[in-house]
């Protein structure tokens, strides 16, 4: 290995590290449980390994899904807490989390390569999402994967699902896969399932 590769690595290894107690600290602001950011970076890097992603984009996918939602803590508190939950994710201000968050990100030398996965990953790979109305391969790597990371966390918040959680969570990845994920990765997402099952004893088609 070359002193410029290995450096690279301590750099990676480094970057997700910080993005892991940044987050963490984050989240403890925000009344998150710590598992469920914890398991999006987690399998984000193991999406990026499926989807054939060499190691350093794989490290910027997890540096970006831990810190997806840091802008949340330049959002006042009331924000946090609203008095009409069911226009919270819609809320423009709510929304300005991934450009607040990017701008953070981007201040740390070592943040900074994910923080178009921080800004991005609310797109959908249909057009739809914001903040910038990204469509297809358009979207940026990192925050694509984000995106799946973050279906298949929500569908299977921890890997000691049973049989019959997986499938549900498999069956929700293909349906968002072209509208809401990048096809590809929700393939990819699914094959991280697939391999949860074999090494839990269970069986899971990465087919429909």
């Amino acid at each position: 290995m070359t002193d410029h590769a290995h450096l690279r690595l301590v750099l990676d290894r480094r970057a997700e590290d910080i993005a892991r107690a940044v987050a963490l600290i984050a989240g403890a602001r925000e009344g998150y449980a710590p598992g469920r950011v914890e398991r999006m970076a987690a399998v984000a890097g193991e999406i990026a390994a499926a989807a054939g992603l060499d190691d350093a984009t794989a490290s910027r996918c997890v540096v970006a899904a831990w810190l997806h939602d840091i802008g949340m803590v330049a959002l006042p508190d009331d924000a946090l807490a609203p008095s009409d939950p069911a226009g919270y994710v819609d809320s423009p201000l709510v929304r300005a989390h991934v450009a607040l968050g990017a701008d953070l990100v981007t201040r740390v030398a070592e943040l900074a390569p994910a923080a178009d996965g921080v800004r991005h990953h609310h797109e959908r790979y249909d057009g739809s999402g914001y903040p910038d109305g990204l469509a297809g391969e358009e979207i940026p790597l990192a925050a694509r994967v984000v995106a799946a990371a973050d279906a298949l966390a929500e569908a299977a918040p921890h890997a000691q699902i049973g049989p019959r959680d997986r499938k549900a969570a498999a069956h929700r990845l293909r349906t968002l896969a072209g509208s809401a994920i990048d096809p590809r990765l929700a393939d990819a997402a699914i094959a991280v399932l697939a391999a949860e099952a074999d090494a839990a004893g269970q069986y899971l088609p990465r087919t429909a």
